[in-house]
């Protein structure tokens, strides 16, 4: 995503919504008529905004711990939300500190660190956090967003039981109120079981994009109450 990695980092509001419509704008310029759409922790989050937009062409939706399910997120990554805190303390810093926390294997650290070092990373990033997170934790929720799409694509969720950023606790709650919704437990992972047991991940993965699977179905909308 712009703002990471080894892409650019313009002067752009980075939100969750601008994210999404990135991708879709790139699925339309390209010109995929049909697709599945895999996204881990802020990924998630995009992937499951994309769905609200370009649900009839997303044959399936694998979300990979992802954010916007829930409202609980780790102390540090509230702290780094907070204005100007990432610009202090640096990206780079600030990832090695908070490294362990995600429980993956981190022999690429210094690789990552560096990258998220370069000019514009601090602004991308806490703009992209602001978006999404406050002291008290997330304020993004699918559900704000999904009854105002034609339907829900099929959903898969994959967790780590041992997530210590996001916890499996919004998988489960998940799967409890939209039915339809089939969660994948990692027992020895954390936030990254993609990393963490990959060849039991990547099966399951190429499982669940194999069938279209089944109709997911929202909670009844009560007038007045917080779907949630």
């Amino acid at each position: 995503m712009p703002g990471h990695g080894f892409s650019g980092r313009p002067d752009v509001p980075y939100t969750l919504s601008w994210n999404a419509r990135l991708v879709g704008a790139w699925v339309d310029a390209v010109g995929i008529e049909r697709l599945s759409v895999v996204g881990h922790s802020y990924g998630g989050g995009v992937a499951a905004m994309l769905s609200l937009t370009h649900a009839a062409r997303i044959d399936h939706l694998a979300l990979v711990a992802a954010g916007g399910l829930g409202r609980e997120v780790n102390l540090p990554v509230r702290v780094a939300s907070v204005p100007f805190f990432l610009s202090a303390v640096g990206l780079g810093r600030i990832a090695r500190l908070t490294a362990p926390i995600g429980g993956r294997n981190n022999h690429d650290l210094a690789e990552r660190a560096a990258v998220n070092s370069r000019p514009g990373s601090a602004r991308a990033v806490s703009r992209t956090l602001r978006d999404v997170i406050r002291w008290r934790g997330q304020v993004r929720h699918f559900l704000d967003h999904a009854y105002d799409a034609p339907f829900v694509p099929p959903m898969t969720l994959f967790w780590g039981a041992n997530d210590r950023v996001l916890p499996i606790a919004h998988a489960t709650r998940t799967q409890q109120m939209l039915s339809g919704v089939r969660l994948v437990r990692f027992e020895e992972s954390g936030h990254y079981p993609h990393h963490d047991e990959p060849q039991r991940f990547t099966s399951e993965l190429e499982r669940a994009l194999s069938k279209r699977g089944p109709k997911v179905t929202l909670p009844v909308q009560r007038s007045g109450a917080d779907a949630r």
